[in-house]
């Protein structure tokens, strides 16, 4: 349903990062909208103080997602295409859950971000059961080691690791220009908890394609890409 960005994207001009948006250059362009996500609603607040019209979104769960897109629809009189694309993302997803809901699940473990410091491993940031990525290992009927929400234990040592016993880990890098050298050295550190089914049997995978680590409609091709790691499932 969804393809990557347009090349014509490229041609936008750039307002900073998700972390670090240049308010003053965002509120010179007098954008008609601006779209923010709940995680920054306090940082966007300055932009409402402008006068601009501020659209929260919350992408943290499937659902608020699903949320999103309709709201886009009907504020930018597209309802009719909105409907479509939902309608064809949870035809999608009934059919992942068929398809995965039977047989054993799988423990599975999402790390999220580097877990090297000058070529050492460091504390691991895991991806609780309340989250974006907690949805999309229940999609494919997977189950999250992690059962306490991400807040609560943000970061694991490798022992904590250990202790969890993952058969799959799923490493979630955000896309870089030295893609490959960065999976090398990642799995590489890896390969020293040797004890761990998953990198016993060497089944940790490695994403850092964009719409890893971006939350957002396509999730589904995240799923498949998980279902793909965990199973050996094909599209």
């Amino acid at each position: 349903l969804f393809s990557d960005y347009p090349v014509e994207a490229t041609a936008i001009p750039r307002v900073g990062g998700l972390l670090d948006p240049n308010f003053e250059l965002i509120g010179g362009m007098r954008p008609s909208m601006v779209l923010a996500l709940s995680e920054f609603r306090e940082r966007t607040a300055y932009l409402g103080h402008l006068g601009l019209d501020v659209s929260v979104f919350e992408h943290r769960h499937i659902s608020g997602i699903l949320s999103s897109l309709e709201e886009l629809g009907t504020t930018c009189g597209v309802e009719e295409r909105a409907h479509q694309v939902l309608e064809g993302l949870r035809r999608e997803m009934a059919s992942l859950r068929q398809r995965y809901s039977r047989g054993p699940q799988v423990r599975v473990m999402v790390v999220v971000g580097e877990t090297s410091s000058d070529g050492k491993m460091k504390s691991f940031y895991l991806s609780g059961s309340d989250g974006y990525y907690g949805d999309v290992l229940a999609l494919v009927g997977a189950k999250n080691v992690v059962e306490s929400p991400t807040v609560a234990s943000p970061t694991v040592s490798g022992e904590g690791v250990i202790s969890l016993n993952p058969d799959v880990i799923l490493h979630i890098l955000y896309p870089s220009r030295d893609a490959e050298q960065r999976r090398a050295e990642t799995l590489r550190l890896w390969s020293k908890l040797g004890t761990v089914p998953a990198v016993r049997d060497k089944r940790v995978y490695v994403f850092d394609q964009d719409f890893a680590s971006v939350p957002g409609p396509r999730f589904i091709k995240l799923a498949r890409a998980f279902a793909s790691a965990i199973y050996g499932a094909k599209d």
